[in-house]
């Protein structure tokens, strides 16, 4: 069924697209969320979810336009910025992803979104050639999250494409390490002494 429309772009509108976007109805969604951005054209968090649910969509193009006008209206909302830098990244623009990235990352209170910032701006880093500070990134990640595989895999590619052959095996060395799968503990289930 088609979700109702709203001439005057009430808050039902946007409340109906927030609802459908949460209940992973995107198609859904998007009607309701146009309208409200319409009704609404200084709010950064309309802009915000209707760029989100065009993301989803795989209008990618014009998900990053509804996110830069949110990130336009707030430029203080690291969460939008960081949203803005995902889709800049989709279209292969690392130019413009890794700006916001660095944006986002510096949020206050620094938190564990903060620390996957960082990742995903060493990521574009990577992609966009610039090796030498996607290694600063990310050994600056590992301060906050020394055993995260995908950090140590993206050094471990830097490392290659720098031509660091001794600190590139090392970060093979600790990807295979963190990703082996453990062993279980020989002697059987310990289900009999938790039970007693």
């Amino acid at each position: 069924s088609r979700p109702p429309k709203f001439r005057d772009g009430s808050p039902a509108a946007y409340g109906l697209g927030r609802a459908l976007f949460s209940m992973d109805k995107d198609a859904d969604a998007l009607a309701p969320l146009r309208q409200a951005a319409a009704a609404y054209p200084n709010n950064s968090r309309v802009w915000a979810d209707y760029g989100l649910v065009l993301g989803e969509l795989g209008h990618i193009p014009d998900a990053a336009n509804a996110l830069q006008r949110s990130v336009n209206l707030d430029p203080r909302n690291a969460y939008h910025a960081r949203e803005l830098a995902d889709a800049y990244t989709a279209r292969k623009d690392y130019r413009r992803a890794i700006p916001l990235y660095q944006q986002a990352s510096r949020k206050v209170p620094f938190d564990e979104a903060n620390v996957t910032w960082l990742g995903n701006l060493g990521q574009a880093l990577e992609l966009a050639g610039d090796y030498r500070q996607s290694v600063q990134v990310l050994q600056q990640t590992l301060r906050y999250t020394p055993n995260d595989p995908d950090i140590w895999s993206g050094l471990w590619v830097d490392y290659l494409r720098l031509g660091d052959t001794a600190d590139a095996a090392r970060a093979k060395a600790t990807v295979q390490r963190l990703t082996a799968p453990r062993p279980r503990p020989s002697g059987g289930s310990d289900f009999g002494a938790i039970v007693s």
